[in-house]
């Protein structure tokens, strides 16, 4: 990416007609694999920078680049620098062939063909952004920006007082930005105080900086990027994007209540804006009653759509997402994710492996890059797939069927059905209230194999003392009073474990294995 300062030269810069034919009135002599100075006097002269040069050279004079990177170009006038041009990478072959050939407009064009910044003078410029996407810094000045080829930004950065800025309607513009005007401009990038930018029918992005902003998108399929203060984002017609990619902390950003909204959101406001994007933190992204697409980006994200058929997508981190009603489309992303229906309104069916037979909130709902399944506060049926996932059942009557994979199951309160599936599964216990001696509340794991295990050290397993202990496990001997002890029994077709947590010899929770099993100590997460 290059940067390119014109540095106050005297009436503006008109980069439209930059010549190449100077260069060839100066003197060659100065060169090596690494510079050429095309030298006039020791105030004027330009000064090529780069990697392996190589010249033509007939009679002493050079008459072509042969070879080499051109990585910089500096244009001294009267000892002052008016040119500066860092961060090329382009074939110094080429740059050559343009000049000794007189081609003004492949000369600049190699200039400008990557993602540039060109900064302009205090006087009224021509700016131009060539390929690639560009930003224009046209300063103070009434400045004609050209962006070209790509998707250009006009930045008022540099401005002392903030801006307003219109690529619809450039004749209202003020401050820095008074008097330019646009050509092939996609975005704008306000102060650091505060702006207005206003875009066009275009899809366009606008950035606010610092300062409390009022960004507003126009028609078109927009992404308002405010930065920090309480900015307006405005969307306008199209489907428009409020981004905070650039925040450095995470968010909170709630399209439904931006009260709630914290860090670079904090007094943010919406009005018809569809979608979100988050930070490279951790973020919580909340929609509204309309069609969402939510995007967590890097970080640990929240997502949740609330109703509408919306899109979340997770990106890197461990994600939790929360379609909420309507025909989701949940996108994990990389690392380990999870489905939640904590907040339905009603037990769901969730099966990662055939979403068909979703019901409920999650009706409609597909997965993709999803590990784990959280229930709701009801009857739920919650089914894995081949991989590693781990279903919580949450309040009411849940079935778990874990499937293939090693999975974690963790039912959660209620009398739930526990089906590890294939693979080495965990069962998980936190609270003797989650498998009681009643049956009403009284967990069934239905296969159960010598390579499962039952974790109960979320449980302490002793009342009598001040620490947090762990189970005893007894086999199939009677409780003797001690407190923290484990017992099962076998019968014809069926197990139960047995706890007795305050030591008066009777159990205080049970589990109930659906066949006859021999257990051991290694069975047992203590």
């Amino acid at each position: 990416m290059a940067v390119i300062t014109f540095n106050d030269i005297t009436g503006g810069v008109d980069m439209s007609l930059i010549q190449t034919s100077g260069f060839l009135d100066y003197d060659f002599s100065q060169r090596s694999a690494t510079e050429l100075k095309l030298y006039d006097n020791a105030s004027n002269y330009s000064l090529f920078t780069g990697t392996g040069f190589a010249y033509t050279v007939q009679s002493g004079q050079v008459k072509a680049i042969t070879a080499g990177t051109l990585t910089g170009l500096k244009v001294v006038s009267d000892n002052v620098a008016a040119v500066s041009v860092t961060g090329l990478n382009v074939s110094a072959k080429a740059v050559g062939d343009s000049i000794f050939n007189g081609q003004d407009a492949v000369f600049l064009s190699l200039l400008l063909a990557g993602n540039d910044t060109v900064n302009g003078t205090k006087f009224a410029d021509l700016l131009m952004g060539g390929g690639g996407n560009d930003t224009l810094i046209g300063g103070l000045g009434a400045d004609k920006l050209l962006g070209g080829a790509g998707t250009d930004i006009a930045s008022y950065v540099n401005a002392t007082a903030g801006v307003i800025a219109s690529l619809v309607s450039p004749a209202g513009n003020s401050g820095e930005a008074k008097g330019d005007t646009y050509s092939s401009i996609e975005g704008l990038s306000g102060s650091k105080f505060v702006d207005k930018l206003v875009g066009d029918g275009n899809g366009n992005v606008l950035y606010g900086l610092a300062g409390n902003d009022n960004l507003d998108g126009g028609a078109g399929n927009d992404v308002l990027i405010g930065g920090l203060g309480a900015d307006t984002l405005i969307g306008g017609a199209g489907t428009d994007t409020a981004s905070y990619a650039d925040a450095a902390k995470g968010v909170v950003a709630n399209l439904a209540k931006p009260s709630l909204n914290t860090n670079d959101a904090l007094g943010d406001t919406f009005s018809s804006i569809e979608n979100l994007t988050g930070s490279r933190f951790g973020d919580t992204l909340t929609g509204n009653a309309g069609v969402n697409v939510l995007l967590g980006g890097d970080g640990a994200d929240v997502l949740n759509g609330a109703a509408g058929n919306d899109r979340l997508d997770g990106g890197a981190g461990d994600d939790v997402l929360i379609g909420g009603l309507g025909a989701d489309t949940l996108i994990g992303g990389a690392g380990i994710d999870t489905a939640s229906y904590a907040d339905a309104a009603k037990g769901v069916i969730a099966n990662l492996a055939n979403s068909k037979v979703n019901t409920n909130d999650a009706l409609g709902d597909t997965f993709s890059f999803i590990e784990n399944l959280t229930g709701s506060n009801y009857a739920d049926t919650l089914t894995g797939d081949a991989n590693a996932n781990m279903l919580v059942g949450g309040a009411g009557a849940d079935v778990l069927n874990g499937a293939a994979g090693n999975d974690t199951l963790y039912g959660g309160a209620g009398a739930d059905d526990l089906y590890g599936g294939g693979g080495k599964d965990v069962f998980v216990f936190k609270a003797t209230s989650e498998s009681t001696v009643s049956t009403a509340n009284r967990d069934t794991i239905f296969d159960f194999t010598a390579d499962d295990k039952i974790n109960l050290s979320a449980i302490d397993a002793n009342s009598k003392t001040s620490t947090n202990d762990p189970f005893s496990f007894i086999d199939t001997k009677g409780f003797s009073g001690k407190g923290g002890e484990l017992r099962y029994e076998k019968q014809a077709s069926d197990t139960y474990i047995y706890g007795d947590i305050n030591g008066d010899k009777v159990a205080d929770f049970v589990i109930h294995l659906d066949d006859a099993v021999i257990l051991k100590s290694g069975y047992f997460v203590l």
